[in-house]
């Protein structure tokens, strides 16, 4: 394989690498890269080790280049002119930027769902959730085996009984790893889930009593105190030093839909229930300090027979 470096575009930072299996007639299926630089300066050392490199077997395409290195022309006063930085979500990096992988997971289908004033230790998984739990535990081990880097799992869950037996049985896929429980996590309503134009029957007219709009306020804040928490990346979750990081929060649907409304910055009221959030869906978000968050997937079922796949409709 032969390197040509060719079409260095001094004003804008950039440089272009071709490559090719040689010969004149490969030329137009050869696959080309461009590269920019933050700066100048770290423009000129690439452009001139790249050039270095010539007599050491590579080959430059002499039209587009010339044989000087980048510095030694008369234009170099206009070169030398500093770069500004790159702007947030420009995509170009010196080194990978640091990453939190926020992998979210519905607890699995439970019982006594719609029985009033039931305990929250007589909801507990069905043998259907268990299931669930299962193979949501052995599709994140496969994914997480594909992972070049191979990152230790760090696993939060809701401190209620559905979700901590959740966690549990997909912790069993990961050997030694860290389990936290939270009440941060815990269940909650966001407040109103459709815009007016919806009618959305009595349970809604139930929920907007004056009560229910009370205990609104409290969850909306504890839901809110949970997003900066987990999702905040000066809150350091990781290491300082760690290019990425894999935390799995098992939690509940309602939550889940007022992260998706937070990540994608949109007030979580009137929004949050158009969400679907399956029991045992996977939803995927991406954090980094040098970014804007990223919504990855939503409530992937893939992982589940259709058999297997439950929502709040599906209740015992």
């Amino acid at each position: 394989m032969d390197l040509v470096v060719h079409e260095f575009l001094d004003s804008e930072c950039k440089f272009q690498l071709r490559c090719r299996s040689g010969g004149a007639d490969q030329g137009l299926r050869a696959l080309s890269y461009v590269f920019k630089a933050s700066t100048n300066t770290e423009f000129v050392e690439w452009v001139n080790g790249i050039r270095g490199h010539e007599t050491g077997g590579y080959c430059t395409d002499r039209d587009s280049l010339g044989g000087e290195p980048v510095g030694g022309r008369d234009d170099l006063e206009v070169l030398s002119q500093e770069q500004p930085q790159l702007p947030l979500g420009e995509f170009m990096y010196t080194t990978p930027p640091r990453t939190k992988h926020l992998i979210l997971v519905r607890h699995g289908h439970y019982v006594n769902a719609h029985v009033q004033r039931a305990s929250d230790t007589q909801q507990v998984l069905s043998q259907m959730g268990r299931q669930q739990a299962a193979l949501t535990g052995k599709h994140l081990r496969a994914v997480h085996n594909r992972v070049p880097t191979r990152h230790d799992v760090s696993i939060y869950h809701s401190d209620m009984t559905r979700a901590v037996e959740t966690a549990g049985i997909i912790a069993g896929d990961f050997g030694e790893v860290a389990m936290s429980p939270s009440s941060l996590l815990r269940e909650g309503w966001p407040g109103k889930p459709y815009s007016s134009a919806f009618d959305v029957g009595e349970t809604a007219t139930a929920r907007a009593s004056d009560v229910m709009q009370e205990q609104t306020q409290v969850d909306v804040k504890r839901m809110e105190k949970a997003f900066q928490w987990f999702f905040d990346d000066s809150m350091n979750a990781q290491e300082e030093n760690n290019e990425e990081s894999y935390c799995i929060l098992v939690c509940h649907a309602n939550l889940i839909r007022f992260f998706l409304c937070r990540a994608l910055g949109v007030n979580p009221a009137t929004t949050w229930g158009h969400f679907e959030v399956n029991h045992c869906g996977v939803t995927r978000i991406d954090v980094c300090a040098t970014r804007p968050i990223k919504v990855v997937a939503v409530n992937e079922t893939g992982h589940l027979p259709q058999s297997l796949i439950t929502s709040s409709e599906d209740h015992l």
